[in-house]
Protein backbone atom coordinates (compact mmCIF):
# COMPACT_ATOMS: atom_id res chain seq x y z
CA UNK A 1 0.00 0.00 0.00
CA UNK A 2 2.80 2.39 0.38
CA UNK A 3 4.21 1.45 -2.82
CA UNK A 4 1.04 2.06 -4.53
CA UNK A 5 0.41 5.84 -3.02
CA UNK A 6 3.48 7.13 -4.82
CA UNK A 7 3.27 5.25 -7.70
CA UNK A 8 2.39 7.16 -10.55
CA UNK A 9 4.41 5.50 -13.06
CA UNK A 10 2.91 3.87 -16.87
CA UNK A 11 2.70 0.45 -15.69
CA UNK A 12 0.16 1.81 -12.48
CA UNK A 13 -3.26 0.87 -13.25
CA UNK A 14 -4.30 2.93 -10.10
CA UNK A 15 -6.83 0.38 -8.44
CA UNK A 16 -6.07 -2.77 -6.02
CA UNK A 17 -8.29 -5.16 -5.65
CA UNK A 18 -8.37 -7.08 -2.40
CA UNK A 19 -10.15 -10.58 -2.68
CA UNK A 20 -11.69 -12.22 0.43
CA UNK A 21 -9.60 -9.78 2.94
CA UNK A 22 -12.25 -10.16 5.57
CA UNK A 23 -15.06 -12.24 6.51
CA UNK A 24 -18.90 -10.74 6.71
CA UNK A 25 -21.44 -12.47 9.17
CA UNK A 26 -24.09 -11.97 7.33
CA UNK A 27 -26.46 -12.76 9.76
CA UNK A 28 -25.53 -10.17 12.62
CA UNK A 29 -25.35 -7.30 9.44
CA UNK A 30 -29.31 -7.91 8.81
CA UNK A 31 -31.08 -7.32 6.29
CA UNK A 32 -30.35 -4.39 4.03
CA UNK A 33 -31.99 -1.17 5.20
CA UNK A 34 -34.31 0.91 2.32
CA UNK A 35 -31.23 3.28 1.78
CA UNK A 36 -27.96 4.72 3.08
CA UNK A 37 -29.94 6.72 5.47
CA UNK A 38 -31.18 3.64 7.84
CA UNK A 39 -27.45 1.91 7.87
CA UNK A 40 -26.75 0.69 11.30
CA UNK A 41 -23.27 2.21 12.00
CA UNK A 42 -23.10 0.16 15.41
CA UNK A 43 -22.78 -2.44 13.58
CA UNK A 44 -20.64 -1.10 10.29
CA UNK A 45 -17.87 0.23 11.85
CA UNK A 46 -15.55 -2.14 12.57
CA UNK A 47 -15.48 -2.99 8.95
CA UNK A 48 -14.57 1.17 8.51
CA UNK A 49 -11.36 0.55 11.01
CA UNK A 50 -10.35 -2.23 8.92
CA UNK A 51 -10.68 0.31 5.90
CA UNK A 52 -8.77 3.36 7.64
CA UNK A 53 -5.90 1.01 8.41
CA UNK A 54 -5.54 0.88 4.82
CA UNK A 55 -5.66 4.36 3.92
CA UNK A 56 -3.10 5.13 6.83
CA UNK A 57 -0.88 2.48 4.99
CA UNK A 58 -0.80 4.73 1.76
CA UNK A 59 -0.24 7.05 3.68
CA UNK A 60 -3.20 8.87 3.53
CA UNK A 61 -5.81 10.55 6.09
CA UNK A 62 -9.62 9.36 5.92
CA UNK A 63 -11.40 12.95 5.74
CA UNK A 64 -15.19 13.88 4.93
CA UNK A 65 -16.91 16.13 2.80
CA UNK A 66 -19.91 18.64 3.45
CA UNK A 67 -20.43 17.98 -0.41
CA UNK A 68 -21.31 14.57 0.19
CA UNK A 69 -24.72 14.12 1.87
CA UNK A 70 -24.98 17.62 3.38
CA UNK A 71 -22.93 16.47 6.66
CA UNK A 72 -20.09 14.58 5.49
CA UNK A 73 -19.16 11.33 7.30
CA UNK A 74 -16.23 8.87 7.15
CA UNK A 75 -17.58 6.12 6.26
CA UNK A 76 -20.32 5.93 3.99
CA UNK A 77 -23.16 2.99 3.52
CA UNK A 78 -23.61 2.77 -0.70
CA UNK A 79 -27.02 1.02 -0.79
CA UNK A 80 -29.34 1.14 -3.85
CA UNK A 81 -32.51 3.57 -3.07
CA UNK A 82 -35.58 2.86 -5.35
CA UNK A 83 -36.50 6.28 -5.31
CA UNK A 84 -32.84 7.23 -6.75
CA UNK A 85 -32.56 3.80 -8.89
CA UNK A 86 -32.39 5.81 -12.74
CA UNK A 87 -29.87 8.29 -10.92
CA UNK A 88 -26.53 8.75 -11.74
CA UNK A 89 -25.46 7.74 -7.99
CA UNK A 90 -23.96 4.89 -5.65
CA UNK A 91 -27.63 4.55 -4.91
CA UNK A 92 -29.57 4.26 -8.26
CA UNK A 93 -29.11 0.68 -9.91
CA UNK A 94 -31.29 0.56 -13.21
CA UNK A 95 -29.04 2.51 -15.44
CA UNK A 96 -25.24 1.40 -15.72
CA UNK A 97 -23.68 3.88 -13.54
CA UNK A 98 -20.78 6.11 -15.97
CA UNK A 99 -16.97 5.42 -15.21
CA UNK A 100 -16.06 9.06 -13.18
CA UNK A 101 -13.66 9.77 -10.54
CA UNK A 102 -15.04 10.46 -7.44
CA UNK A 103 -16.35 14.26 -7.04
CA UNK A 104 -15.12 14.98 -10.16
CA UNK A 105 -16.73 18.75 -9.20
CA UNK A 106 -13.96 19.24 -6.89
CA UNK A 107 -10.59 20.58 -7.15
CA UNK A 108 -9.46 18.83 -3.93
CA UNK A 109 -11.34 15.63 -4.48
CA UNK A 110 -10.11 12.74 -2.42
CA UNK A 111 -6.74 11.27 -3.34
CA UNK A 112 -7.65 7.94 -2.04
CA UNK A 113 -10.68 5.60 -1.83
CA UNK A 114 -11.58 2.46 -0.30
CA UNK A 115 -15.22 0.19 -1.57
CA UNK A 116 -15.82 -2.73 1.08
CA UNK A 117 -18.31 -5.15 -0.18
CA UNK A 118 -20.57 -6.55 2.25
CA UNK A 119 -22.61 -8.37 0.25
CA UNK A 120 -23.12 -8.19 -3.49
CA UNK A 121 -25.81 -11.05 -3.81
CA UNK A 122 -26.99 -9.43 -6.93
CA UNK A 123 -23.34 -10.15 -8.77
CA UNK A 124 -22.95 -6.54 -9.89
CA UNK A 125 -19.79 -6.05 -11.94
CA UNK A 126 -17.84 -3.12 -11.09
CA UNK A 127 -16.56 -0.94 -13.97
CA UNK A 128 -12.71 0.38 -13.62
CA UNK A 129 -10.87 2.79 -15.97
CA UNK A 130 -7.41 4.06 -15.81
CA UNK A 131 -5.92 6.70 -17.85
CA UNK A 132 -2.65 4.55 -17.67
CA UNK A 133 -4.78 2.31 -20.02
CA UNK A 134 -4.13 4.42 -23.33
CA UNK A 135 -0.53 4.28 -23.09
CA UNK A 136 1.19 7.92 -24.17
CA UNK A 137 -0.83 10.79 -24.48
CA UNK A 138 -2.05 11.20 -28.20
CA UNK A 139 -3.25 14.26 -29.74
CA UNK A 140 -6.68 13.76 -28.39
CA UNK A 141 -5.72 13.54 -24.85
CA UNK A 142 -3.47 16.66 -25.08
CA UNK A 143 -6.63 18.76 -25.79
CA UNK A 144 -7.14 17.72 -22.21
CA UNK A 145 -4.82 19.88 -20.68
CA UNK A 146 -6.67 23.09 -21.30
CA UNK A 147 -8.71 24.25 -18.77
CA UNK A 148 -12.27 24.96 -20.82
CA UNK A 149 -14.05 21.88 -19.30
CA UNK A 150 -17.15 22.29 -17.35
CA UNK A 151 -17.41 19.73 -14.80
CA UNK A 152 -21.32 20.25 -13.20
CA UNK A 153 -22.20 18.82 -9.84
CA UNK A 154 -23.27 15.62 -9.60
CA UNK A 155 -27.01 14.33 -9.72
CA UNK A 156 -26.80 14.34 -5.99
CA UNK A 157 -27.24 17.99 -6.03
CA UNK A 158 -30.61 19.55 -6.91
CA UNK A 159 -28.88 22.57 -8.75
CA UNK A 160 -26.11 20.39 -10.55
CA UNK A 161 -27.23 21.70 -13.97
CA UNK A 162 -24.78 25.00 -13.58
CA UNK A 163 -24.45 26.60 -17.34
CA UNK A 164 -21.97 28.55 -17.44
CA UNK A 165 -20.46 27.38 -14.23
CA UNK A 166 -16.28 26.86 -13.83
CA UNK A 167 -14.28 25.40 -16.15
CA UNK A 168 -11.16 22.86 -15.44
CA UNK A 169 -8.88 20.52 -17.23
CA UNK A 170 -9.56 17.14 -17.84
CA UNK A 171 -6.33 15.99 -17.74
CA UNK A 172 -3.50 17.36 -15.14
CA UNK A 173 -0.18 17.23 -13.61
CA UNK A 174 2.75 16.01 -15.65
CA UNK A 175 2.03 16.09 -19.41
CA UNK A 176 3.84 12.65 -19.97
CA UNK A 177 2.31 10.47 -17.63
CA UNK A 178 -0.83 12.89 -16.16
CA UNK A 179 -3.78 12.46 -14.14
CA UNK A 180 -7.70 12.88 -14.72
CA UNK A 181 -10.75 14.72 -13.42
CA UNK A 182 -13.62 13.15 -15.21
CA UNK A 183 -17.15 12.18 -15.03
CA UNK A 184 -18.58 10.95 -18.10
CA UNK A 185 -22.03 10.96 -17.39
CA UNK A 186 -22.20 14.62 -16.26
CA UNK A 187 -19.76 16.06 -18.62
CA UNK A 188 -20.85 14.67 -21.44
CA UNK A 189 -24.36 13.25 -21.24
CA UNK A 190 -26.00 16.03 -19.34
CA UNK A 191 -27.48 18.26 -21.98
CA UNK A 192 -27.37 21.15 -19.49
CA UNK A 193 -23.42 21.11 -18.63
CA UNK A 194 -23.01 24.17 -21.03
CA UNK A 195 -20.36 22.96 -22.85
CA UNK A 196 -18.83 24.55 -25.49
CA UNK A 197 -18.83 22.77 -28.79
CA UNK A 198 -14.59 22.26 -29.22
CA UNK A 199 -15.03 21.17 -25.38
CA UNK A 200 -17.21 18.45 -26.24
CA UNK A 201 -16.06 17.14 -29.34
CA UNK A 202 -12.86 16.96 -27.31
CA UNK A 203 -15.02 14.99 -24.45
CA UNK A 204 -16.37 13.17 -27.00
CA UNK A 205 -13.36 11.99 -29.47
CA UNK A 206 -11.50 10.96 -25.69
CA UNK A 207 -14.89 8.95 -24.57
CA UNK A 208 -15.07 6.75 -27.75
CA UNK A 209 -11.57 5.45 -26.66
CA UNK A 210 -11.76 5.55 -23.39
CA UNK A 211 -14.84 3.59 -22.94
CA UNK A 212 -13.02 0.75 -25.01
CA UNK A 213 -10.42 0.58 -22.26
CA UNK A 214 -12.81 0.18 -19.41
CA UNK A 215 -12.41 -3.00 -17.16
CA UNK A 216 -16.28 -4.59 -16.17
CA UNK A 217 -15.51 -8.32 -15.83
CA UNK A 218 -14.79 -8.45 -12.01
CA UNK A 219 -17.91 -9.47 -9.54
CA UNK A 220 -17.42 -8.67 -6.02
CA UNK A 221 -17.36 -10.61 -3.27
CA UNK A 222 -18.83 -10.20 0.16
CA UNK A 223 -15.64 -9.12 2.13
CA UNK A 224 -13.82 -8.17 -1.01
CA UNK A 225 -12.03 -4.13 -1.37
CA UNK A 226 -10.88 -2.32 -4.34
CA UNK A 227 -8.80 0.61 -3.20
CA UNK A 228 -8.68 3.34 -5.84
CA UNK A 229 -5.96 6.30 -6.63
CA UNK A 230 -8.62 8.53 -7.51
CA UNK A 231 -6.38 10.52 -9.94
CA UNK A 232 -5.65 7.54 -12.01
CA UNK A 233 -8.30 5.88 -11.91
CA UNK A 234 -12.64 5.64 -12.50
CA UNK A 235 -15.01 3.63 -11.19
CA UNK A 236 -18.40 2.81 -11.84
CA UNK A 237 -20.55 -0.04 -11.79
CA UNK A 238 -23.32 -1.86 -14.44
CA UNK A 239 -27.33 -1.48 -13.88
CA UNK A 240 -29.14 -4.39 -12.31
CA UNK A 241 -32.43 -5.19 -10.15
CA UNK A 242 -31.89 -4.38 -6.71
CA UNK A 243 -33.28 -7.64 -4.07
CA UNK A 244 -32.80 -9.80 -7.26
CA UNK A 245 -30.44 -12.29 -9.42
CA UNK A 246 -30.77 -14.52 -12.17
CA UNK A 247 -30.42 -18.70 -10.98
CA UNK A 248 -30.81 -20.91 -13.72
CA UNK A 249 -32.49 -18.34 -16.41
CA UNK A 250 -35.02 -17.43 -13.62
CA UNK A 251 -35.28 -13.93 -11.30
CA UNK A 252 -35.10 -14.82 -7.59
CA UNK A 253 -34.71 -12.84 -4.49
CA UNK A 254 -32.01 -12.00 -2.81
CA UNK A 255 -30.30 -9.29 -0.06
CA UNK A 256 -29.87 -6.06 -1.47
CA UNK A 257 -26.42 -4.76 -2.49
CA UNK A 258 -24.70 -2.98 0.24
CA UNK A 259 -21.09 -1.25 0.10
CA UNK A 260 -18.98 1.16 2.29
CA UNK A 261 -16.86 3.66 0.91
CA UNK A 262 -14.29 5.69 2.27
CA UNK A 263 -11.90 8.73 1.17
CA UNK A 264 -8.89 10.10 2.21
CA UNK A 265 -6.19 12.71 1.43
CA UNK A 266 -2.37 12.25 1.70
CA UNK A 267 -2.17 16.28 2.56
CA UNK A 268 -4.88 18.54 4.99
CA UNK A 269 -2.04 21.46 4.59
CA UNK A 270 -2.67 21.25 0.78
CA UNK A 271 -6.47 21.71 1.15
CA UNK A 272 -6.43 24.01 4.38
CA UNK A 273 -8.23 26.87 2.31
CA UNK A 274 -11.21 24.95 2.00
CA UNK A 275 -11.84 22.98 5.23
CA UNK A 276 -13.41 24.45 8.13
CA UNK A 277 -11.62 26.24 10.92
CA UNK A 278 -11.83 24.01 13.82
CA UNK A 279 -11.88 20.91 11.80
CA UNK A 280 -8.82 20.40 8.73
CA UNK A 281 -10.80 16.61 8.01
CA UNK A 282 -14.14 18.45 6.86
CA UNK A 283 -13.72 19.94 3.34
CA UNK A 284 -16.72 22.46 2.77
CA UNK A 285 -15.59 22.87 -0.75
CA UNK A 286 -18.84 23.31 -3.13
CA UNK A 287 -17.69 23.23 -6.63
CA UNK A 288 -14.42 23.70 -8.10
CA UNK A 289 -12.92 25.87 -5.29
CA UNK A 290 -15.81 27.54 -4.24
CA UNK A 291 -17.03 26.92 -0.50
CA UNK A 292 -20.36 26.46 0.71
CA UNK A 293 -22.24 29.70 2.02
CA UNK A 294 -23.61 28.51 4.83
CA UNK A 295 -25.04 31.52 6.67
Amino acid sequence: MSQFGSDFSANQYGAIVFQGLLEVDQDDLGPTPPNWQGADYDKLNKYGFICSLLHGAVPSKPVQYYAQRKGGGLLHAVIPDEKMAATQTGSGSKTDLYVHTEDAFLLNQADFLSFLYLRNEERVPSTLYSIRSHGAVNENMEKLFDPIYQCPKDANYEDNQMNPGPTASVLYGNRQLPFIRFDAAEQIFNENAGQTPEALYNLTEFWNEAKELINSEYVPNSGDVIFVNNHLCAHGRSAFVAGQREENGKMVKCERRQMLRMMSKTSLIHMRSVTQTDNPYFVMEEHLGNIFDLD
